[in-house]
This record gives structure tokens, C-alpha cells and sequence, in this order.
């Protein structure tokens, strides 16, 4: 079961994200869409960076889309 804060369960804060970071989007605008704060944008990257294997925002997203993990 995903958590739920501000509306957004971690799930959906997770992909909403890696569209940001698709969209090169800066944490700053990533929090302010979703109402989080900056800290916990930067704390949810980091969880999808260990998640992922990998150490950048770049390296994300070549994850995310060779391996297809999310729908957008």
C-alpha cells in the first residue's frame, strides 16, 4: 500500500517526477507543482536514484525509458 500525503500517493509523486525530470524541470518547479517542499523532492530522487542503480537525473531517465517502468 503507497503512502498518502498532499493528495499525491508516493506512486503517483514518483512518476510525476520522472515526467518533471523528463520535462528538465528543476527540483524547485517539481515541488512547487506538487506541493511538496524541495527537501522532499530531493529525498524522492534520491530513493528513485538508489531505486533505479543509478546517480544522476540523466541516468534516470535512460533507466525509465529502457526499461519502460512507467506509463505516461
Amino acid at each position: 500500500m503507497d503512502s498518502v500525503n498532499n493528495g499525491f500517493r508516493y506512486e503517483e509523486l514518483d512518476k510525476e517526477i520522472v515526467n518533471s525530470v523528463i520535462f528538465e524541470k528543476s527540483n524547485k518547479e517539481i515541488a512547487e507543482k506538487t506541493g511538496y517542499s524541495i527537501g522532499m523532492i530531493k529525498f524522492r530522487l534520491g530513493f528513485l536514484f538508489r531505486q533505479y542503480g543509478v546517480k544522476t537525473k540523466a541516468g534516470l531517465v535512460r533507466e525509465v525509458f529502457q526499461k519502460k517502468y512507467f506509463q505516461f
